[in-house]
């Protein structure tokens, strides 16, 4: 006799995950020259840089890298980064995307030859668009294919997660706690000194307590900056910064931009 399984209505579903949603913005391929830069900055979408020929020194957060032929760099939205060319005649690409659906990692990913990215390259290279911009007749399959392409790069780095996710537990306590945290403060929430708490930052998410802190601020701003039209000052001022000019300085340095010129592009980004 056959069983008949039960529960099998609404009450006992689950619900499905977003799904990840991908929109291409812009794409640049082209040769450097030996000392060509691209000056430190960040915006509010994500950036795939490869280095197809050549060598170039790539700086993204606290961390930077040599790249050579078939090595990259994916930087999430709001991560400072820039990139020095150094030997002529390198070729690269520069992909950049809005994802939706995904959290974004702490930091930028690294990609070597052996990078899930590189089973991607020749079916991305036939459906990027001849011109830099939007609106090309392969886009939607071109979207889906960076998508697929993304979920396989991050897919090892969240494996390699710990259980113990330093970063969740220390934003549930910066959530948690009353005015802008500080590392000390950060370090008693998690039960650790603050010299433990630095070693394990650094070893886990490649950046000091200090640094992670005013990332996470600053990503903070560049959110309103994006979705509000709050006034630059006002945006300050619920951050606790003394004044506009101390908050500029601090988004500046920790993004790469000014919070006009963050704005000008996350604007940009949205129109596009």
């Amino acid at each position: 006799m056959t069983k008949t399984r039960r529960g099998s209505g609404r009450q006992g579903a689950t619900k499905s995950p977003e799904p990840v949603r991908v929109r291409f913005l812009f794409v640049h391929r082209g040769d450097a020259r030996s000392g060509q830069t691209i000056a430190l900055h960040a915006h509010p979408f994500w950036q795939l840089e490869l280095v197809l020929r050549g060598r170039a020194r790539a700086v993204a957060g606290s961390d930077g890298q040599v790249l050579g032929r078939e090595q990259g760099v994916l930087v999430p939205p709001g991560i400072a980064h820039g990139v020095a060319y150094q030997s002529d005649n390198t070729v690269y690409l520069a992909l950049k995307f809005a994802v939706d659906g995904l959290a974004p990692p702490p930091r930028a990913l690294w990609l070597e030859p052996s990078s899930p990215v590189w089973w991607f390259r020749p079916a991305l290279e036939r459906l990027l668009p001849v011109g830099s911009g939007p609106g090309h007749r392969d886009q939607p399959a071109l979207e889906h294919l960076i998508a697929a392409m993304v979920c396989a790069v991050l897919k090892p780095a969240v494996d390699a997660t710990p259980s113990d996710d330093l970063a969740a537990r220390a934003a549930r306590a910066c959530d948690d706690a009353d005015g802008t945290p500080t590392v000390a403060a950060l370090a008693r929430a998690l039960e650790l000194s603050p010299s433990r708490l630095h070693a394990r930052f650094t070893a886990e998410l490649g950046l000091s307590a200090k640094a992670w802190l005013d990332r996470r601020r600053a990503q903070t701003a560049a959110r309103m900056l994006a979705s509000s039209d709050l006034a630059i000052g006002d945006v300050a001022g619920a951050l606790r910064f003394a004044d506009v000019f101390a908050f500029s300085r601090f988004f500046a340095r920790v993004m790469g931009a000014s919070p006009r010129a963050y704005r000008r592009a996350a604007r940009v980004a949205a129109d596009g």
